[in-house]
């Protein structure tokens, strides 16, 4: 659903599932994405699910970006129950996960485990996605951990490409009629416990594998652009049965230097994969599982690119509970050395995708002033002739614009310090040698450069990004400095939009 910010009021909704009897609520956050057609910027969400689904939609509107069908599905047999006749089927992007598994699909990893699942579960096949439970041993695809879940999707604007691992373990369970009089007619539950899974002894899903999968999504045309098996069983790839992939619970990150960096997986293993191909490029053994989602961020002082991720023992799907809980922190290749995602952005540099530009757009509805410790009116002192550069003036090398300091404020109003109470007090504090603690209104991360000298020099007014500030008695961010307004300004001009202009993208 989305609600507006600033009222609380619902502007739209939309349910994935009806009459949930499966526990498939959208547990993972949806993704704030942007979305190309027919040569323009659609703002979007994406929301990935257990079902293996993918929802998008325009996220000021709520219109799904891809036809989504209300297909039948299998009701109910429990006496005094029914189900809803229809869920809606996304027609674009395809599952990301199984939601069908057959006699045909049991495991031939060992002999072993298909002997196993045969055995225990082979009353409950064929087993499919909205099969609701029954009185006898039912199998639901994908399970309440399958699909995509809590971990979520990371998003690539320059490539358009929506990056879920999604795992394929299904659930088994029945229904059980309680005693007259019980609170509920009917308990969920299973000869292995609660919450039993479609699994081995061991733990090895009884569908043939890949059992867990990394995924990239195209989200401009809907399809699947590549999808890799994501983890390993050590046991069986000593075997001779390697890429089997396995079951995550963490998510992805991904860079502009198109790299997909992600743990999650029970396999105690860290890995980077090429954005594009889906390649893995790096890989590396954990103290544990990493069941949570990186971060990377530039260190001010050595000048590197890291990533970490957080790693504990325990959990879901780790029985070992001595491993310590570390933060695991990786530099990314040293200076002089190249990593094949790095070496093909030397020789194909990546660009935001050409279309229709606009100037900044206002913020609305307005933000409120910062309040100033001294008073300060632009609206005063341009009507007194002065100009931006005469109080902002660059720096030493010319990249950023100053804010005054008092010297240069006190020198200029020479006798007004006998007239106005407040340049008396600006005197004052630089008599004492102290300075204004002036709240800075526009305010870029640290991750961004931007070269003021450069936009003077192709004669951006200031007001463009500004706004009208020489008509301002009190100073507040009247236009959006975001990333989608710069480069919609930069289309409007023909000016770069290569990720390096305005990040170091570099390792």
């Amino acid at each position: 659903m989305a609600l507006d910010a600033g009222t609380g009021k619902l502007r739209w909704y939309f349910q994935t599932v009806h009459h949930d009897l499966w526990d498939y609520d959208p547990p993972a956050q949806p993704v704030l994405v942007n979305v190309r057609r027919a040569g323009r910027e659609i703002p979007a969400v994406a929301l990935v699910t257990k079902t293996g689904f993918v929802f998008v939609f325009n996220r000021l509107t709520g219109q799904p970006l891809f036809p989504i069908e209300e297909r039948p599905v299998s009701q109910s047999r429990i006496p005094g129950e029914a189900s809803w006749p229809t869920q809606p089927f996304p027609v674009k992007p395809p599952p990301l996960a199984r939601t069908a598994i057959t006699p045909d699909d049991i495991t031939t990893v060992t002999p072993e485990s298909r002997k196993y699942c045969f055995e225990h579960f082979a009353s409950m096949l064929p087993g499919k996605l909205f099969d609701p439970w029954r009185l006898t041993l039912t199998l639901e695809v994908p399970g309440t951990l399958g699909g995509a879940n809590w971990h979520g999707a990371s998003f690539d604007p320059s490539s358009g490409y929506l990056f879920v691992n999604v795992s394929e373990l299904g659930s088994v369970g029945f229904l059980k009629a309680q005693p007259a009089g019980s609170p509920e007619a009917y308990e969920w539950g299973s000869p292995w416990g609660s919450y039993a899974r479609f699994w081995d002894d061991k733990h090895y899903p009884c569908q043939q594998p890949p059992w867990g999968t990394l995924n990239a999504v195209d989200l401009n045309t809907g399809n699947l652009a590549w999808k890799v098996p994501l983890g390993v069983v050590d046991e069986l790839e000593a075997k001779g049965v390697p890429q089997t992939g396995i079951y995550s619970l963490g998510g992805s990150l991904v860079t502009a230097g198109g790299l997909v960096f992600i743990a999650g997986t029970a396999d105690h293993r860290f890995r980077a994969f090429d954005s594009h191909t889906g390649n893995e490029l790096w890989v590396t053994k954990l103290e544990s599982n990493g069941h949570a989602n990186p971060i990377t961020y530039w260190g001010e002082k050595t000048k590197r690119q890291f990533v970490v991720i957080a790693v504990s023992p325990g959990g879901r799907f780790n029985a070992d509970t001595s491993a310590p809980t570390v933060l695991a922190a990786y530099a990314l290749f040293p200076k002089g050395q190249l990593s094949p995602a790095q070496a093909r952005l030397e020789t194909q540099p990546r660009t935001i995708a050409a279309g229709p530009g606009s100037l900044p757009p206002p913020i609305t509805p307005p933000r409120a002033a910062p309040s100033q410790p001294v008073p300060f009116s632009h609206r005063t002192h341009a009507s007194a002739g002065i100009k931006c550069n005469d109080c902002h003036r660059p720096s030493e090398d010319g990249e950023q614009l100053s804010i005054p300091d008092l010297a240069q404020c006190v020198t200029c109003h020479g006798a007004a310090t006998k007239t106005s109470s407040e340049i008396q007090k600006l005197a004052a504090m630089a008599r004492d040698q102290q300075s204004v603690s002036w709240v800075r209104v526009y305010q870029l991360p640290s991750f961004v450069s931007f070269s003021h000298q450069q936009h003077l020099s192709a004669r951006i007014d200031c007001g463009v990004c500004h706004g009208a500030v020489a008509t301002e008695d009190i100073l507040r961010q009247d236009k959006d400095i975001s990333m989608v307004a710069c480069t919609n300004c930069h289309k409007l001009r023909n000016a770069s939009t290569n990720c390096g202009a305005c990040h170091n993208i570099g390792y």
